[in-house]
């Protein structure tokens, strides 16, 4: 099993390799991606403390975005209470910019900025757009060191895009044969999309 902390550490010298290049080239900060292979696997969990322990042991500005628009959990998992989330920015999008970003975080106590989901269902079709997705992630990257995704286990063409802007995507799985099958099936899709 793998413990959380070498987790951590080989996410931060991904991010960190893929950040200074980005630097180098864009001025933007590094995104990883987080992906359950089956319902209830952790990728929120595993989300959730990454971005904590990028903000709170390494002080990187840290943003947590939960894209998992009906059913996202992030928020709770930090014991925040948003005034503001994802979908503030996603029905507005000509209003994105890193101050409206900003505006829209609500603030952990370890320094975390976290871009909540909704606290009820709310719909996705034709409300969420690949120009607001892009436009999101872009201006996110650019106010963060590090912007962490949690992505829901669901392919609709603004989740591939988000991915997209993600590297790594860590795909989340449990060792059952129906995480496994779920898990194979997802990594012969991925290069697809």
């Amino acid at each position: 099993p793998l413990q959380t902390q070498e987790l951590v550490i080989s996410l931060i010298e991904i991010l960190s390799e893929k950040r200074v290049k980005i630097h180098a080239q864009q001025k933007s900060g590094g995104m990883a991606a987080f992906i359950n292979a089956k319902g209830g696997a952790g990728s929120t969990l595993l989300a959730t403390n990454t971005a904590h322990i990028l903000a709170s042991e390494y002080q990187f500005s840290t943003a947590l975005i939960d894209l998992d628009v009906q059913f996202g959990s992030a928020a709770i998992y930090l014991d925040l209470n948003p005034g503001s989330n994802i979908m503030d920015a996603l029905v507005d999008i000509e209003r994105i910019d890193p101050v409206f970003v900003q505006a829209l975080m609500t603030k952990h106590k370890s320094g975390l900025d976290v871009l909540a989901s909704p606290g009820e269902i709310e719909p996705i079709n034709g409300i969420i757009t690949l120009e607001g997705i892009d436009r999101l992630l872009e201006v996110a990257s650019g106010v963060y060191d590090f912007v962490i995704l949690d992505i829901p286990r669901l392919f609709t063409p603004w989740t591939i895009e988000a991915m997209k802007h993600a590297d790594p995507i860590m795909l989340v799985t449990h060792h059952d044969l129906a995480n496994i099958r779920d898990t194979k099936l997802i990594m012969d899709t991925f290069p697809k999309m």
